[in-house]
């Protein structure tokens, strides 16, 4: 009886070409063939043969054409296509491979027993019984794996496993499996040759990091991981939507200015500072960045320069002459308005103390909305792009500069190191530096988008539609949403005449509305608070979410810009007793003073008073006549430094910054109104003001 066509085959039969047909972009798709290394002539001869033949059929030419240059029968040509199509075993079709002659047979799958013959030899009749014994015995397979990836009990394995070992595991495991007649253990070689090809072929294939981690340590189970696949540390992700976020130790010393009452210029040695960096995974865009001069970077750093990165990053001051960004230069929120406030869908963290700390956790998960993704410590291949990027910014820029320390104790970059403080670079001059080289790099060509600008492939991205920004609310656009909010109690001291107010990190908060709501006393409300500016808290209402209104610091915290560093830092010394009596009455300049006296000996000391003196010089609400008293002290020491002699003239008064009125959300205060204020000495405008602390070099 004759067995049925298919319908395929039944449309073959009648000719139709219809389901079969290839086009030229399919053959060009297919893995080739170098005729030149094919050693047997008649098997060359064929390849051409049904190579042209496949050809001819792509352009569409009749099928007795095709047939008669291939040689071969029409069910056979189309035997050859199926073949050429089916899947090879590194993840392609077999393409023009399958014409070449016994290159694309299947393994052979034996499925019956060694026959004993008296007439074949002793030794033959083997071959793929050890497949066999796996397939049927799943369990022996299954136990070996374990021994050697050496899990679980197996762990205490000793570290190396020579093929000795590894074939008397084999044996043992057959023994409690096996009948002692069986095979292997029935063999003179009890598997060796067949479990050696197995070891290579399948069970290092398969298990290549965990023999790896066991046979040659974490660091080389930790590459051969990342060399797999694509070699890339992350899934391709849309454009704009994955960020990576890391920081880096600056590795050179730095110094700051500092003048004196009498007018000489002491210059401190500061302890090395922090940088944070924020680099889009995709396009490899710097989004923002944050130099941090303290000795560790604090979850409120990071909400800050992530407030920068969808907000827009602000210039930093200039400090080297001739020194500016190029044309076009800057970053993406800044000079693409299309992606100011555009927010991630994810951000991948490392396991610092700060990244897991809730401010920045809850900002990315709630406030966001998008994924953390947290990498395993010691394995920088997860964050890949940002890793790189401090890499190259280390060696091309930090390297360069005089007292670079290099990045380990043995680096020959110590000898340069050995500076004297005054031949340092400045802080000011380092933050110009590092803000204008990576502002620069987005206008520069950038392996991460094929040596294109990432400026220019993110405009190409955003003009093809292919950037779809996702937009930050409205109504969530302000920096003090950003940090998680603390519950406090309104309180009043009926006894000392205080009205109702809030205390939040040793400081009274209270306004005109709150002042005469006596009936909120005992309430508790959320207070969220900008960290870059604690001069101003917002109120609100718990349970309905209402916003109750801004806050005023009272007494001298409200006079003066600070924000939360600062204030831990006045608090820390409070705690310590290391103030006078008094220090709340004037907390700012006590703070000062304290740090100006032990600078010259303690760098961590100076570390702070120069974190303190460039926070302040970034702020310009100060009234104008503390403008007008600095233009003219400036003025003075061109003057000065023309005629090589240091002068300084004393302004006739300098008052202090009033009260500001409420900032606009951002991490940038808005200037404030000038108004009349108390009047400070002119020696302590001179040893304190930040404006006027540094020599003018012309």
């Amino acid at each position: 009886m004759a067995t049925p066509l298919s319908s395929a085959a039944k449309q073959r039969g009648r000719g139709s070409l219809r389901n079969d047909r290839i086009d030229e972009a399919e053959l060009k798709s297919w893995p080739t063939v170098d005729e030149s290394l094919i050693t047997d002539a008649d098997d060359l001869a064929r390849y051409q043969r049904l190579a042209q033949s496949f050809e001819w059929y792509s352009q569409g030419r009749t099928m007795a054409v095709v047939l008669a240059q291939a040689k071969v029968g029409k069910r056979r040509f189309f035997k050859l296509l199926e073949r050429c199509r089916s899947g090879a075993p590194d993840g392609l079709p077999h393409g023009l491979r399958a014409l070449v002659e016994r290159s694309c047979i299947a393994t052979p799958v034996r499925t019956s027993g060694r026959k004993d013959d008296p007439k074949q030899k002793e030794s033959a009749g083997y071959s793929g019984l050890f497949g066999k014994l796996l397939r049927e015995h799943p369990e022996i397979e299954k136990e070996l794996v374990a021994k050697l990836r050496r899990k679980g009990q197996h762990r205490l394995a000793p570290n190396t496993l020579n093929f000795r070992f590894v074939h008397r595991i084999f044996i043992n495991i057959c023994k409690e499996e096996l009948a002692e007649d069986a095979y292997p253990l029935n063999t003179l070689s009890q598997g060796r040759a067949p479990l050696r090809r197995w070891l290579r072929t399948d069970f290092i294939p398969r298990h290549t990091v965990a023999w790896m981690a066991a046979e040659s340590g974490p660091d080389a189970a930790q590459a051969a991981s990342y060399a797999q696949g694509s070699g890339q540390d992350t899934a391709p992700v849309a454009v704009y939507k994955a960020w990576q976020i890391d920081e880096q130790t600056v590795n050179v010393l730095a110094r700051f200015d500092m003048i004196s009452e009498s007018g000489h210029v002491e210059s401190l040695d500061t302890e090395r500072y922090q940088v944070i960096r924020v680099v889009e995974v995709r396009g490899g865009a710097n989004l923002a960045w944050s130099m941090v001069i303290a000795r560790q970077v604090g979850a409120h750093d990071l909400v800050a320069v992530l407030w920068d990165a969808v907000n827009g990053q602000e210039p930093a001051r200039a400090a080297v002459q001739g020194l500016s960004y190029q044309p076009g230069g800057g970053f993406p929120a800044k000079v693409f308005p299309e992606l100011r406030f555009a927010l991630p869908s994810v951000i991948y963290l490392d396991n610092a103390l700060a990244h897991l700390a809730e401010a920045l956790q809850r900002l990315v998960l709630e406030l966001w909305g998008a994924t953390v993704r947290l990498g395993r410590p010691g394995v920088p291949q997860e964050r890949a792009k940002v890793e790189s990027d401090i890499k190259l910014m280390t060696e091309q820029l930090l390297h360069q500069m005089p007292a670079a320390t290099g990045s380990s104790p043995r680096s020959t970059l110590r000898k340069r190191a050995n500076r004297a403080v005054n031949q340092r670079v400045d802080c000011a001059e380092l933050a110009h530096t590092i803000d204008t080289y990576l502002a620069n790099r987005n206008v520069s060509p950038s392996a991460a988008c094929h040596y294109d600008t990432p400026f220019h492939w993110i405009r190409r991205q955003l003009e093809a539609g292919r950037l779809q920004p996702v937009y930050l609310p409205v109504a969530k656009r302000f920096a003090h949403l950003f940090y998680p909010p603390t519950i406090a109690t309104i309180r009043a001291d009926m006894d000392r005449g205080r009205r109702p107010f809030v205390n939040f990190l040793g400081s009274r908060y209270s306004s005109d509305v709150l002042a005469s709501s006596f009936h909120l006393i005992g309430t508790k409300y959320a207070i969220r608070v900008d960290p870059r500016d604690l001069r101003i808290v917002h109120l609100y209402e718990i349970g309905s979410g209402h916003q109750w209104g801004p806050l005023q610091a009272l007494g001298r915290w409200g006079a003066f810009p600070h924000d939360l560093r600062i204030r831990k830092m006045y608090l820390l010394f409070k705690r310590q007793a290391e103030f006078s009596e008094g220090p709340a009455d004037d907390p700012l300049e006590r703070l000062y003073s304290h740090l100006r006296a032990r600078a010259s000996t303690n760098r961590h000391d100076a570390t702070r008073l120069t974190y303190l003196m460039t926070y302040l010089e970034g702020w310009t609400d100060a009234p104008q006549s503390i403008a007008e008293a600095c233009q003219v002290w400036r003025a003075a020491q061109d003057a000065a430094n023309d005629a090589a002699t240091l002068a300084l003239p004393a302004p006739a008064s300098v008052p202090v910054a009033p009260p500001p009125q409420e900032p606009q959300a951002g991490p940038s205060p808005a200037k404030a109104p000038a108004a009349p204020a108390e009047v400070l000495p002119t020696a302590r405008i001179v040893a304190f003001s930040p404006i006027a602390r540094r020599r003018v070099t012309g």
